[in-house]
């Protein structure tokens, strides 16, 4: 009776995580007080989909279907002014430094009620994770801090992945493939930096980002071995964001064009590039 009453209190992704935590206690030298970050995360989720997401969902999507051009701000506001895009960013840099393993709990719990806004809130760590595996420091701690600054001002400041291309789609991503697409975003060497031309497509979360960790290629012949990975802001000169996809789904999070017109980022901009 007790279990069915504990059970009755708890979310489905808790359960689930009960179910399923006995592989991660497995794990040897599993850091201290990791499975309890994890449970805080999906209680905090589960407080966000019960008083916020759900209650809004469904007028959020007709509106969404009925206007396809329409930005759900106040949905990015919100997570933002809860702290969520500042959850997974290490202490040292300003965040709150929840155990990344704990973020795939916490978006399959907002998941419940809308796949958009967790995949906004996912996408931000996608295109964070591209640049903190950069190991450029100087530049992750000046994005960190701007995101943090967004969540104390209440304007939130995102980060996108942008490496999908108009002429060579789901090749980009993929080392083995690339050198068979066809690639065209550019990046041309320059004293102080790069001079970037091309296109981005289907990059989530495009409209709402402040940054755009792109990736362009010195030598469109050669994009495997000269892949340039730039922090590009939004506002730059020479960059534009353009129409948004009209999608099947998840339509509160939008799928953007980008545009770079012999847009110049400057070196303390690149995180990463060819040796």
């Amino acid at each position: 009776m007790n279990f069915q009453k504990r059970k009755s209190k708890t979310s489905a992704a808790e359960r689930w995580f009960e179910d399923t935590s006995m592989s991660l206690q497995a794990v040897s030298r599993q850091p201290s007080g990791m499975l309890k970050e994890i449970r805080e995360a999906v209680r905090m989720a589960a407080r966000f989909r019960e008083e916020f997401v759900r209650p809004r969902a469904l007028e959020m999507d007709r509106r969404l279907q009925e206007d396809h051009s329409y930005l759900p701000w106040e949905w990015v506001e919100e997570a933002n002014r809860r702290g969520f895009f500042t959850l997974c960013i290490p202490k040292i840099f300003g965040g709150r430094g929840v155990c990344f393993p704990a973020l795939s709990y916490f978006l399959e719990e907002i998941a419940v009620d809308c796949l958009g806004l967790a995949n906004i809130i996912g996408v931000h760590y996608l295109g964070l994770g591209t640049l903190i595996v950069a190991w450029n420091l100087p530049l992750i701690a000046r994005i960190t801090e701007e995101i943090a600054a967004g969540e104390r001002s209440g304007k939130a400041c995102l980060v996108s992945l942008a490496m999908t291309e108009p002429t060579s789609g789901s090749d980009t991503p993929e080392p083995d493939l690339v050198d068979k697409g066809k690639v065209a975003c550019h990046a041309r060497k320059v004293p102080g930096g790069y001079r970037v031309n091309g296109a981005k497509l289907f990059i989530s979360n495009g409209h709402f980002s402040t940054w755009h960790m792109t990736v362009a290629f010195e030598d469109l012949q050669r994009p495997s071995e000269t892949g340039v990975f730039l922090a590009v802001k939004t506002g730059s000169e020479g960059f534009q964001i353009g129409g948004k996809e009209s999608k099947m789904g998840q339509l509160a999070c939008p799928a953007s064009e980008l545009f770079y017109n012999d847009c110049f980022v400057p070196d303390d901009q690149v995180a990463l590039c060819p040796a």
